[in-house]
Formats: C-alpha cells, structure tokens, sequence
C-alpha cells in the first residue's frame, strides 16, 4: 500500500485527534439544553463515555500514526534519502570494468595467442569450480573425518550419509580415490563432493543414468526419457521451457537424442557455464572467428550486462586470485 503524503498524513492524524473534542463539545451542548430529568448519574456516565472515547481514540491516533510512520519509513524513507533514479541504480548491475575484463581475458587465454576460444573459457571455469571448491574442503573434512586425520575413509563418508544409496556411493568414493590407498586426500575429497570437477565420476553418473532412464535399450534418450517429470498437466511451463532449452544444447548433433557423452555435465553448475558462456560468444564474437579478443569484450560490455554469462563473470573477477 502505498502511505499518504506528508500533508495527507497531518490531516488524517488531526481529523482522529479531534473527535474526542468533539464529542465534548456536543455533550456541553447536550448538558445546558437538558432537561431537568438529566440526573448527575447519566452526566457522569457521559463524561465517563468521553473519557472512554478519547482515551480510545488516541490510542487510534497512535497506533494509525505508527503503522502510518512505519509505511512511510518501510516505503518512502529512501525517496527521502534519494532519487527514485537513485534508488533503481542501486540494484542495477555494474559493467565490468575493462580492467577486469583484461584480467579475465589473460587468465583465459592459455595460449597467449591474444584471443579467447569456447573451449579455453570452459576450461578456466572447471579450473576455477574447483580452486572455489578447495576453499570449502576443510569444513567438508572438520564434518566427517571423525578419525582428524586429515582424509575421509569409506566408512567415515558412508555413515554420515546413511540415506544415501551405499553401493553407488561406494562406487564414488573409488573412482575419485586416485592413488588407491582406500583414503581420500584434500584433492579427492572435493572430486567427490564437486562431481564436476572430476572426469571419471562425471562418466559414471552419466552412465547410471543412462541405464535407469533408457527404456527400449537403444543406447541414448529422447526427452521424455531424460526428463520423465517434465510433460505432464502439473508440470511448470517455465521449467519446461528450461530443460527444454538444456535438452537442445545437449543434444550435440541435434537428432532429437541425447547419448551418455552428452549429459555428463548435466545437473551441474558447468552446464550451466557451458549454456551460458555459448550465448556470450554468439553476443560478442563479432567478426564470428570463435574467439574473443580483448577490444570486442570491452566493445561488447552492454551484452554481457544483460547476460546469463554476467554472473559467471563477476564470480570469477571477485576471487582472491584476480
């Protein structure tokens, strides 16, 4: 709801105020053109009456000017303090700057050919997952090493995940356990807990997945094999539209099937990445050469404002290492 106007306000709190006086005033009027039978009993009963109504009404005036303040406060106080303008550029995001933008583009450019490709900018984001995820491993460790000894046995990561599939989860911890010494170091704790961040495991929850959605056996899936809960009268238009979206740049050679290749980045935040950073070169790559160099980054800043790219972007700027 929007509150009144200041003036509007005084006028509202004034009009309440003033009831109390009057219904004094008529009560005056009532006492000197009363009748003899007017006893000192009714007349205190009056005045008991307005002293009822005043002290009700001001309880009104003040409760109507709190909830009135606290609206004004609630959904005016930043007109007061600035510009409607004002208010709007506070959550509006900021452009990169083109230093960012340089270091960004150094830090992708293995090749220091000067220009940017798909591949490398994916390849920097998996980088970056799992630096990101290396700062989280001690906090995964300080909750399930309950031996401290700095890695996670077997039995440590089943029992904390007791709801867990056991046999599918055993069959992650081995795959991610590199060195085969039955105990997972720093490194392998975070392949395990950040999927896509590690080849072997990714490859194997593709394949499960595979086998427990491809019901006529023929080695890929359709949509509907995919995505099972996605059609349907109750499924959200939205989300559907979305996985929708997801299944079409999956399915890579656009035969209407996706394989066990195509989806092993699917569920996690590298999908996403991979979707994401494909709309930026499509926006930015303006001489269609697919890389980006440095001046068509800068050129092109608007586009990637308005961005799912944007994101993954200011993500990796705002790191330490930057």
């Amino acid at each position: 709801m929007k509150a009144p106007s200041v003036p509007a306000l005084f006028v509202m709190l004034a009009a309440v105020a003033m009831q109390p006086i009057v219904r004094c005033a008529e009560l005056e009027v009532e006492i000197e053109r009363g009748s003899s039978e007017a006893d000192e009993t009714n007349l205190d009963e009056d005045v008991h009456d307005v002293s009822d109504e005043g002290l009700e009404a001001n309880e009104v005036e003040h409760s109507e000017e709190n909830e009135i303040g606290d609206e004004v406060e609630d959904e005016t106080g930043d007109e007061v303090e600035g510009s409607v303008e004002e208010i709007e550029e506070m959550w509006t995001p900021e452009p990169l700057s083109e230093s960012q933008l340089s270091s960004l583009h150094s830090l992708m450019d293995v090749d220091k050919d000067g220009r940017v490709s798909l591949p490398e900018t994916l390849a920097f984001s998996r980088s970056f997952s799992k630096t990101t995820a290396m700062k989280d491993v001690d906090a995964i460790l300080e909750e399930f090493d309950k031996s401290h000894d700095g890695k996670l046995s077997l039995e440590e990561y089943l029992s904390a995940e007791p709801e867990n599939d056991k046999e599918e989860e055993t069959e992650n911890f081995h795959a991610v356990d590199e060195d085969g010494d039955k105990l997972l170091n720093k490194a392998e704790v975070v392949s395990l807990f950040f999927a896509d961040t590690h080849d072997r495991l990714l490859d194997l929850q593709a394949a499960r997945r595979m086998k427990a959605n491809d019901k006529d056996g023929d080695g890929k899936l359709s949509f509907v094999e995919l995505f099972p809960d996605a059609e349907g009268d109750e499924a959200d238009e939205e989300q559907q539209a979305a996985l929708h979206e997801q299944f079409a740049f999956m399915d890579t050679d656009g035969d209407g099937f996706v394989k066990a290749s195509d989806i092993r980045y699917i569920d996690t935040l590298h999908l996403d990445a991979q979707m994401a950073m494909r709309d930026m070169f499509d926006a930015v790559d303006t001489d269609k050469d697919k890389h980006v160099s440095l001046s068509e980054l800068v050129a092109r800043n608007s586009d990637i404002l308005d961005s799912d790219a944007y994101g993954h972007l200011t993500q990796w700027v705002s790191r330490d290492e930057f």
